[in-house]
């Protein structure tokens, strides 16, 4: 049994067969590789590393710049009714609709206190599960070099975790971007 963009299927079905690159499964192999290796976004071992070094008492802030460039692209891209809001861990995640291989970190406006312990909790579950279920479907493998996105369920906002800085008191803030081009 092979794995092609995720999506399990035996080692012919893979050459011959596979709907997402028609055989070519090397080449989009190299493609994803340096997807991952250009991307600004943290990956799941990345996040646990850093997260590691904090006291797990500590709550996780998140850092509004991510969300800010989203409003603002998308209010020049004529979406007068896109609104900023502070973003907050649901404590769930999920399939990234930006890139279904990607894990999502889900978050809204509802104020949660979440702690380094809970964000490690969750992506540990996440890696000892090892699979996330597409939005759209399709089984795609995990593992610490999978790359993590903040949003909400069904959006793909191109909010990027990009690292976690100590922060007064006890808390730790993640930094965010908006990526344009994902």
């Amino acid at each position: 049994m092979g794995i092609c963009r995720g999506v399990k299927m035996n080692e012919d079905e893979r050459v011959k067969s596979c709907p997402f690159c028609g055989g070519y499964a090397e080449i989009m192999d190299e493609i994803e590789r340096a997807r991952i290796n250009s991307s600004c976004s943290l990956n799941i071992g990345n996040a646990l590393k850093e997260l590691h070094s904090f006291p797990k008492d500590n709550v996780v802030i998140i850092d509004n710049t991510g969300m800010e460039g989203y409003v603002k692209d998308a209010k020049e891209k004529g979406d007068a009714d896109c609104k900023f809001f502070k973003m907050y861990f649901t404590h769930s995640s999920g399939s990234y609709r930006g890139h279904y291989c990607d894990l999502m970190l889900e978050i809204g406006s509802q104020e949660k206190i979440t702690t380094v312990k809970q964000l490690i909790n969750v992506l540990e579950l996440d890696l000892k599960m090892g699979t996330v279920y597409g939005y759209k479907g399709g089984e795609y493998k995990i593992n610490e070099n999978t790359l993590l996105w903040l949003d909400e369920y069904s959006k793909a906002r191109s909010i990027a975790p990009i690292k976690f800085v100590k922060a007064e008191k006890n808390e730790v803030i993640l930094l965010t971007k908006f990526i344009e081009d994902e």
